[in-house]
């Protein structure tokens, strides 16, 4: 079975909250899949819907410790705090200078310094080329500790160490988030999460669709909210971006009555497909809707930036669970 025929038979399954069938189908798929995050957890909702409190308790706490979207969930659903699974790099001050010693590095980080992004970039990408893993992950944390985030989470991604939560999700462009969010009377985790999504905290991010920048605002998007047309260097000015972005959340949250898991899947859908996918909607439990949304890219898009964001909620100091909403919200047309 791929895992493409098994989330479509469980969307509609879980569509209609056919929870006995639900435990049914997943019982009877093959040990791959039953493993996976994604499935445990909604093996173990089917066991307490339907009425198997102990197991279904028991496999929700196995993946309750884990830093993910479904461990989120298990451990809202257990009433449990969440773990973020942080285990720091220690790189010593020799390993840097050692390393910084290299011209390569010299120029690379010269470059970023005086805003020539995609230089920097390049010699970075030759510089790295070099290294061995352990090197890798000390240039990770030269990086974060220069301000270039986007290197950092890249590189530390690409040797596959990630229980650096720090590095790995830092507050990036701190005052002008924190600032904007609060002028939009949007909670920053929120913003720093879709940021994070995005770009990676890449300044001079473009994608192939034409979104620009850190928050990767689309040009007529930016026209649309200033009312008049917004060159390409403001979008690719951080704090220009900074402030579009945040905008826009908040256009999208009022829009969609405060609920931040609909205004999280419309900057990534659009309004109207959001808008489409919730006409003559059943009410449903939020971490249904967000397992049905139709759009793969979506559906992946909207659990990150709740995972992001549940991290980022906790380095910013704010006590209270954004699984906690999850677990406890409707979705309504």
């Amino acid at each position: 079975q791929s895992n493409n025929i098994v989330q479509w038979r469980m969307a509609d399954l879980l569509r209609g909250q056919n929870w006995a069938e639900i435990k049914k189908d997943l019982e009877a798929m093959s040990i791959t899949i039953h493993k996976k995050k994604q499935w445990r957890y909604w093996y173990g909702r089917s066991l307490l819907e339907t009425g198997n409190t102990v197991l279904g308790n028991q496999v929700l706490s196995e993946l309750a410790d884990k830093r993910h979207y479904y461990g989120f969930l298990a451990a809202s659903a257990l009433k449990q705090n969440v773990n973020l699974e942080n285990n720091p790099l220690e790189i010593s001050n020799t390993e840097k200078i050692e390393l910084l010693k290299n011209p390569a590095a010299k120029r690379a980080f010269e470059f970023f310094h005086i805003g020539r992004f995609h230089e920097a970039r390049r010699e970075w990408n030759y510089w790295l080329s070099k290294l061995n893993d352990r090197e890798k992950l000390a240039a990770s944390r030269i990086a974060y500790e220069s301000k270039w985030f986007d290197r950092a989470i890249f590189t530390l991604s690409k040797v596959g160490y990630l229980d650096d939560v720090d590095l790995r999700f830092p507050l990036a462009f701190e005052d002008e988030i924190i600032q904007s969010a609060s002028n939009y009377k949007i909670n920053p985790a929120w913003a720093f999460a879709i940021a994070r999504r995005e770009s990676s905290f890449m300044a001079d991010a473009n994608s192939s669709v034409g979104a620009k920048g850190l928050m990767q605002v689309m040009p007529a998007t930016a026209k649309q909210l200033q009312k008049r047309k917004v060159t390409n260097k403001r979008l690719m000015d951080a704090k220009e971006n900074i402030k579009l972005g945040t905008k826009y959340l908040k256009r999208l949250l009022d829009r969609h009555e405060g609920n931040q898991v609909l205004a999280t899947a419309a900057y990534n859908a659009g309004p109207y497909r959001v808008k489409k996918w919730l006409k003559g909607l059943k009410p449903m439990p939020a971490d249904i809707w967000i397992e049905t949304i139709p759009y793969k890219e979506t559906r992946e898009y909207v659990k990150s930036v709740m995972a992001y964001q549940e991290i980022y909620q906790l380095k910013v100091g704010q006590k209270k669970s954004l699984f906690d909403q999850i677990v406890e919200m409707r979705i309504e047309p």
